[in-house]
């Protein structure tokens, strides 16, 4: 369960990649782990593939099993790609 097959994906990541919930919830009931990188998404985790595929359950889901770290890198991706698309970007982050 905690491995990448051969296209380059564990099970966790394809669960958040097609927005199945419940499935998502059976495997880190199961002890998936959720900060597995997997190189079929350039080495995202499954939460981060979830964001990109705009599964919100699935993001809240795995928030909430998540660690600090991975909170902090999702709240930063988020920042990333939404940021720029109301904000002009030159390089320096404006608080």
């Amino acid at each position: 369960m905690n491995k990448v097959g051969p296209g380059g994906s564990s099970p966790l990541a394809e669960a958040a990649r097609i927005g199945s919930a419940k499935m998502v919830e059976f495997l880190v009931d199961q002890g998936a782990d959720v900060e597995l990188k997997n190189p079929a998404y350039s080495g995202a985790t499954a939460v981060v593939v979830a964001v990109i595929n705009r599964r919100r359950t699935v993001v809240e889901v795995l928030i909430a099993v998540s660690s600090v770290y991975a909170v902090i890198t999702l709240l930063t991706l988020l920042f990333v790609c939404l940021a720029p698309a109301r904000y002009p970007f030159n390089g320096f982050f404006v608080l």
